[in-house]
């Protein structure tokens, strides 16, 4: 078996991460961050700052997808490219955490050969990394919707941290480094309803009053309305 001895750095200048092994000619993975981008429009167009990386309950129902475009050169037919998730502070590039029976991080891609001549963007559905699915069955088949309230996040709030890790492959009994893709957050527990509800009534109108939501990530209230009687039906 070839080994490689790798390290990792992050251009700052470029926003690209880079992972490059200290031999000439071998495998280089960069991703660049302001290129990632998701499946579902409205995330992106709705996003501000680093919240195009988190997961909400509305992502995971849509289906969501992180679609990342990587730079691959160097690789060899026997190395292949594998993204696997982990918890804050696990690293997943120690084969450990990815085969044994205690293992902590969990595959959310499909492997990609370079060699193969594959598009150079790598698909990670947001439902694979929420089913910390241990038995790594799910990077194979994306879990249904019933992951977005069933799983180990289900009422996760304020943003769970998870690493992604980039991980050149060659067999599955060896640790190397790759890159360490940090942003991603889990979000799926809505914030609470407001509370000490106050109706008041006024000439043509309603007064509603109620206590404000402490939860940190609220961004506004939506109000409902019955129309009053007749009117539905006079307006179709």
């Amino acid at each position: 078996m070839r080994c490689f001895r790798w390290m990792s750095g992050l251009a700052l200048a470029t926003g690209a991460l880079v992972v490059a092994p200290t031999e000439a000619q071998a495998q280089t993975i960069t991703l660049t961050e302001t290129s990632v981008r998701r499946s579902e429009g409205f995330r992106d167009s709705t996003s501000t700052a680093d919240s195009i990386y988190w997961i909400s309950q509305a992502d995971c129902q849509a289906d969501d997808k992180f679609i990342f475009p990587v730079v691959l050169s160097g690789f060899s037919s026997d190395v292949s490219v594998e993204v696997w998730a982990g918890e804050s502070g696990v690293d997943c590039s120690n084969v450990d955490n990815r085969t044994t029976a205690t293992q902590k991080c969990w595959k959310v891609s499909a492997t990609y050969n370079p060699s193969q001549g594959f598009t150079p963007e790598i698909v990670v559905p947001a439902r694979t990394i929420l089913a910390r699915d241990l038995t790594n069955a799910a990077a194979s088949a994306t879990p249904g919707a019933d992951v977005c309230t069933n799983s180990t996040y289900s009422d996760s709030r304020n943003g769970v941290p998870i690493v992604l890790s980039f991980l050149p492959i060659q067999g599955v009994s060896s640790s190397i480094a790759g890159i360490a893709f940090t942003k991603v957050r889990i979000d799926l527990g809505g914030p609470d309803a407001p509370a000490k509800l106050e109706l008041g009534v006024g000439e043509n109108r309603l007064s509603l009053s109620w206590g404000q939501v402490t939860t940190g990530d609220i961004t506004g209230y939506q109000f409902f309305c019955d129309p009053p009687p007749g009117e539905e039906d006079a307006n179709g």
